[in-house]
């Protein structure tokens, strides 16, 4: 009976697991996309020549992906599990740590209509 109720304590720490790993991508995500949309983002011109307009989405798409780096950084390794060890659960081992699919949504919240003009007008988007 002890082995049941083990696997099920196991259960249980994994799925908060995975509710707390997803906060923290998101709420991360949030913090970072919003700093990115105060300091990075340039609203696009189209006075301004096409290849600059590119490298301005360049810049954009770079400093987001600098920030996901960071983000999954932190939270693999920095970021501790207050439940790490407890019935035999290794946070580490954890598959969805990745976060790609929340810090996506968090990117987006903030950042879609700058990401929309700039690809709409760079590749003729209708």
């Amino acid at each position: 009976m002890k082995k049941k109720s083990n696997s099920l304590n196991f259960f249980l720490i994994k799925i908060l697991a995975i509710f707390y790993v997803s906060n923290l991508y998101l709420i991360l995500g949030v913090i970072s996309s919003s700093l990115i949309n105060k300091y990075v983002v340039v609203d696009y011109n189209s006075s301004r020549g096409y290849l600059t307009n590119l490298l301005y989405l360049i810049l954009l798409v770079c400093s987001i992906s600098f920030a996901v780096f960071i983000i999954r950084q932190l939270i693999k390794f920095y970021i501790p599990f207050p439940l790490d060890g407890i019935a035999g659960y290794k946070h580490r081992y954890l598959k969805e740590i990745n976060g790609n699919v929340i810090l996506s949504f968090a990117f987006l919240l903030y950042l879609k209509d700058a990401l929309f003009n700039y690809s709409r007008a760079l590749y003729k988007i209708s």
